[in-house]
């Protein structure tokens, strides 16, 4: 159930001014959806009055006004959403529309700066891209990609494309690999970071692995499954429509997110210290699910310093799956880390409600990544 769905559902309670509000904010929300935005915005001012300390109201405010092109006033009006300490997920919903208000601001005053980033030292590190592939047209496609982001840098690109499962693909090619920094991309990757490979290198100059999205608390087998406020990072998948990418957030607090305990593996990267000390679990995970949760939670407990760097822009051209193979290494995992993870809830990503955008452009999906991250909302 969405973010609209959980506030119908609990319309009518509390007391009377409350009621009567919520009553309002489901008049409102109906004739939003019908695109009435002066009907919309009339009830919502009416429910602030009447109860001006709910922060629901004042979220839908903001979001008619962002429809209506009422940047400053949505701004002032998400602002006073998140002062009114909403719950997860809401509160990741009034930071990133907030986020959407001042990036629309900033582009509307011709800045389009990204975040500052260090340069890149005389003698950068040699980079080692790893990428299991069986599709030619995609390997050849992502590897151009590749070259062309770190061309600054001395690199290489080592394809592996019979592999047996992803960690012994992966195993074999940091065995190939000659880089002080290790990139373990999947084939579908799409990477949108100005300024990629400086990034890169001072990401991994003060952690041991980096990712996109991941959790700071593991629940079960999937970096999730833990649910809000634990979440971190953001990622691209391709729209339901087929055309255009919707933006997935999950949290942008700062720069990094320290301490994450579990990542995706669409994109992973390391420092070679850490993968001397720690391969890839290929007896266990002998085929192509869980590579990833086991490789990352396995470096938090060793002591690894993990992180997800919320400055990288990424769209992953997938949605992932999850069926009876999916379960068999999930059972797995589980079996390997029992006693370790403090609960095992089942995955539950369609429950999550995360803010999803359609982005008209890859500039304003930055722009609105910059305001985020400097923003620096403390998680709740």
């Amino acid at each position: 159930m969405g973010v609209l769905g959980k506030i119908r559902s609990s319309l009518g309670g509390g007391p009377s001014g409350e009621a009567r509000a919520n009553t309002l904010l489901g008049e409102a929300l109906a004739a939003r959806h019908q695109g009435d935005l002066g009907t919309a915005v009339a009830r919502l001012h009416q429910a602030i009055a009447i109860a001006p300390h709910l922060p629901e109201p004042h979220f839908w405010l903001g979001r008619c006004q962002l429809r209506q092109n009422q940047d400053e006033q949505a701004a002032t009006s998400l602002s006073a959403a998140l002062k009114r300490a909403p719950a997860y997920p809401l509160a990741l919903h009034c930071q990133v529309f907030l986020a959407v208000a001042h990036s629309r601001l900033n582009l509307a005053r011709g800045d389009t700066d990204y975040l500052p980033f260090p340069a890149l030292p005389a003698a950068p590190p040699m980079i080692s891209v790893i990428i299991c592939s069986i599709d030619e047209a995609r390997f050849e496609q992502v590897s151009a990609q590749y070259h062309r982001l770190l061309e600054a840098v001395p690199h290489e690109i080592i394809g592996i494309h019979d592999a047996t499962s992803l960690c012994q693909g992966y195993n074999r090619g940091f065995g190939m690999s000659r880089g002080e920094i290790l990139v373990f991309s999947h084939d579908d990757v799409q990477i949108l970071t100005p300024d990629f490979a400086a990034r890169l290198v001072a990401s991994l100059a003060g952690h041991d692995l980096i990712g996109v999205v991941g959790s700071a608390y593991l629940s079960g087998a999937t970096w999730f499954g833990s649910g809000w406020p634990h979440l971190r990072g953001q990622v691209g998948v391709p729209a339901d429509s087929g055309t255009g990418t919707v933006a997935n957030f999950f949290g942008l607090y700062g720069t990094f997110a320290e301490g994450v305990q579990a990542m995706d593996g669409f994109f992973l990267a390391a420092r070679r210290s850490l993968c001397l000390k720690l391969p890839f679990d290929e007896k266990t995970f002998d085929g192509w699910h869980l590579y990833d949760i086991d490789f990352s939670f396995s470096a938090h407990l060793k002591g690894f310093r993990c992180a997800v760097a919320n400055d990288q822009v990424m769209i992953h051209h997938s949605r992932g799956k999850f069926g009876d193979k999916w379960d068999f290494y999930r059972n797995r995992f589980l079996e390997k880390y029992e006693g370790q993870l403090t609960f095992t809830g089942p995955a539950s990503y369609a429950q999550l409600d995360p803010p999803a955008i359609n982005m008209p452009s890859n500039e304003v999906w930055l722009a609105i990544t910059r305001s985020l991250v400097l923003a620096a909302h403390a998680p709740g």
